[in-house]
């Protein structure tokens, strides 16, 4: 059964990968099984799916599936290298795409994610379609991955509400999934830090608001002999109208 957005539909039935249908039956079998496994016992599958790759060159999931186990063991560098070799021999290949942008944003390589995505295989991929204008049905696994993709991309490009819609989304097509919890856990990180950022700025504030009203008090209170004024300062009281002027920092009531 389908849900249906605007321009497309998600889906969770098989979609029809000919690539993956060609495979000897024992492979296709054994990747079957790999992939339902590899992230609970991810040691386990690494030494397999190196062999697969190797094997099955051709076929960009394999190499997924190897990053994904890579990572899952706590090997992300090699994850990282793998997914970014993948993605530029692969460009249209979705997933790698998308796992790409995320090691991006993750390693704060803002300007690198912003190429990517603004430009991508075929133009800006904001939508499912953008980036694959041919289909109007993705599998959901696509879907969790696109607006993962893009809400921790708009998060780290300063655009919450937009970040917000793919959360909805999220939340609507997998809410117990990881994907949801990691973009829901930044954005509320991101919340915290500003909450965070605004109540010390506010408490400098009201510190330096109360440092300033005591310095004018004790000014008030403490009663300076007036001296007889020089031929040079009388002509610069006279500017002040017989007043002294009198020149203090200004409160800094904002510091880095």
């Amino acid at each position: 059964m389908g849900m249906r957005f605007v321009g497309f539909t998600v889906t969770e039935a098989p979609i029809p990968d000919p690539a993956l249908d060609a495979l000897p039956r024992a492979d296709y079998e054994r990747i079957a099984k790999i992939s339902r496994e590899m992230y609970s016992r991810p040691q386990v599958h690494v030494a397999e799916l190196e062999r697969l790759v190797a094997k099955h060159p051709h076929i960009p999931m394999l190499r997924n599936h190897l990053a994904g186990a890579l990572e899952a063991a706590g090997k992300r560098e090699r994850a990282e290298s793998l997914i970014e070799q993948t993605a530029k021999e692969f460009p249209t290949y979705f997933f790698a795409f998308c796992n790409h942008v995320l090691f991006l944003i993750a390693d704060r390589r803002i300007d690198e994610a912003r190429a990517r995505v603004e430009t991508g295989p075929r133009g800006p991929v904001f939508t499912l379609t953008d980036f694959d204008s041919t289909r109007d049905t993705f599998h959901i696994s696509e879907a969790v991955s696109h607006a993962a993709m893009v809400g921790r991309y708009m998060l780290a490009t300063g655009r919450r509400e937009a970040a917000e819609v793919q959360l909805k989304m999220l939340s609507e097509l997998a809410p117990q999934s990881p994907q949801y919890h990691c973009l829901a856990s930044a954005m509320s990180r991101e919340e915290d830090h500003i909450g965070f950022a605004a109540a010390l700025l506010l408490k400098k504030a009201v510190s330096g608001l109360r440092e300033e009203l005591g310095a004018a008090k004790t000014r008030k209170q403490v009663k300076r002999p007036r001296k007889k004024p020089s031929i040079q300062q009388a002509s610069t009281d006279k500017l002040s109208d017989g007043a002294p002027v009198v020149r203090e920092p200004e409160p800094q009531l904002f510091q880095p």
